[in-house]
């Protein structure tokens, strides 16, 4: 029997195959990590156009969150003219003044960057 040409056999040990399998699960975990940190960050800029999207148009008086958690509340009052007023984070530490729609335009896309 003669061999194809190109095949080439190669003998492996148990342990380079538990090294080989340790790494593949080191990068898994990496993967599953940098997964749960996306999926968060997209949850995060979906709650804030829904925020956006649902404060009332007026002025009006309300309770703001203060953590992810509903721990704290502070009242607030938010201005009739708030819409023209919105500060975005346009990445590293730069900020715009927008209005809300130019903002809600600004995080959808920031949110389809996460989600690709």
């Amino acid at each position: 029997m003669s061999k194809e040409s190109g095949e080439e056999r190669r003998v492996v040990t148990v342990e380079e195959l538990i090294a080989r399998a340790t790494q593949l699960r080191e990068y898994l975990n990496l993967l599953n990590s940098q997964i749960e940190s996306l999926t968060l960050q997209a949850s995060e800029l979906q709650l804030v156009i829904n925020t956006l999207n649902s404060l009332p148009e007026t002025s009006s008086s309300n309770l703001m969150v203060l953590d992810r958690f509903n721990t704290v509340f502070i009242p607030i009052n938010i201005n009739e003219n708030w819409l023209n007023h919105v500060i975005v984070n346009i990445g590293g530490s730069y900020y715009i003044k927008t209005n809300r729609d130019k903002a809600v335009e600004l995080i959808n896309k920031r949110l389809d960057s996460v989600k690709r």
